[in-house]
């Protein structure tokens, strides 16, 4: 598989290579090709053509189809990934146990090779390879009706094929694909953040928090659920409130937005009182005086940072950073904060900040 540039000959140069030198025979080639590349789609034909009137079989082709953009700005690039990784989930999947082979023949459009290469180091599995294609005649690079040595068909500036051969480098490169989780393995962006790539062009999610019962407050993150305890949840609400109402710091010994929490998630319940039930809450709700639960909020505030971490990295959420509360280290506890802005905040019962 790989990107299809304005010269299709190397497509066919590496299907014989592979079935001359490693004896492998290329069932389908999975392209991604733009308007400008289709244009040349006789010429592909005609090669692959010719392939077949030597070996006797020719490659299913199987096209995916880019946004009709320019590949340089940051922004079309992520969708320019996108379709790639979709081509290359479905060579993957129809392969089986089969080798993948990424193909650098995109020429001197060094935007598509750089792809290509990225895309080999993030979804290759063990066994898949990534291969320069080359030939030792310059005068048969670009259009110039050359596709391999054995062609029945002359060149059509007269070289001869048979004085010309097809190399294949394979280039050993790293692959990331091991550290992706699998639910993130689903489209490029989820891949990427999985890994801790920055994203051009990405917005951050939308954080949203209901309460659809008397157990407590629910978080989703861009529609999904957030698998947050009834305490977690309403502290990381209390986070969203204090965002919602300016810069977002709690400081550690400051209960007042846990205490609005509360208050927010009782009206929606229609109850007199609501709380969590746990001691932390029992006792925040009595009264207690703060060095008596010190401790447990402690802990509550460090379990659901470590709750998030884990949840967004198991789910390649992208702006993690935003998601995850910030932490601001000083004597006697740590400040919070939700660093989302507040126009990604949704709460149930409250206008949107805008």
């Amino acid at each position: 598989m790989g990107d299809l540039g304005p010269n299709p000959a190397p497509v066919v140069e590496l299907a014989w290579a592979l079935h001359a030198r490693w004896g492998w025979r290329a069932r389908r080639l999975h392209l991604v090709a733009d308007a400008r590349a289709k244009r040349w789609f006789h010429e592909l034909d005609d090669g692959l053509g010719q392939l077949e009137r030597v070996v006797g079989w020719r490659p299913e082709v199987a096209v995916h189809d880019p946004p009709e953009v320019p590949e340089a700005d940051p922004v079309a690039s992520v969708a320019w990934h996108e379709t790639r990784w979709a081509c290359a989930s479905e060579a993957i999947a129809a392969a089986g146990e089969a080798p993948v082979v990424f193909g650098l023949f995109a020429g001197r459009v060094r935007a598509m090779t750089a792809g290509v290469a990225l895309l080999y180091a993030m979804i290759a599995r063990p066994g898949d390879r990534l291969v320069d294609v080359r030939v030792t005649d310059r005068r048969v690079e670009g259009a110039t009706g050359f596709y391999f040595p054995e062609q029945p068909e002359p060149t059509w500036n007269g070289v001869d094929p048979r004085g010309v051969d097809v190399v294949l480098a394979e280039l050993a490169a790293p692959s990331a694909r091991s550290r992706i989780p699998a639910v993130a393995l689903g489209s490029w962006r989820a891949a990427a953040a999985a890994l801790g790539f920055a994203v051009p062009g990405a917005e951050p999610p939308i954080l949203a928090f209901a309460v659809p019962s008397r157990k407590g407050p629910v978080a989703t993150l861009d529609g999904a659920p957030v698998p947050l305890s009834p305490a977690l949840a309403t502290w990381y609400l209390a986070l969203a409130l204090a965002r919602r109402a300016g810069d977002g710091w709690v400081a550690a010994d400051d209960l007042a937005p846990l205490r609005a929490a509360l208050d927010h998630v009782r009206d929606r319940c229609g109850q007199p009182v609501w709380h969590p039930d746990t001691p932390l809450f029992k006792a925040i709700v009595a009264k207690a005086p703060l060095e008596d639960i010190d401790e447990a909020l402690r802990k509550l505030r460090r379990d659901l940072r470590h709750r998030l971490r884990t949840w967004c990295a198991a789910h390649g959420v992208a702006h993690a950073d935003l998601v995850v509360p910030r932490l601001r280290r000083r004597w006697g506890g740590g400040d919070q904060r939700l660093a989302l802005p507040p126009s990604r905040i949704r709460i149930e019962g409250l206008p949107p900040v805008t």
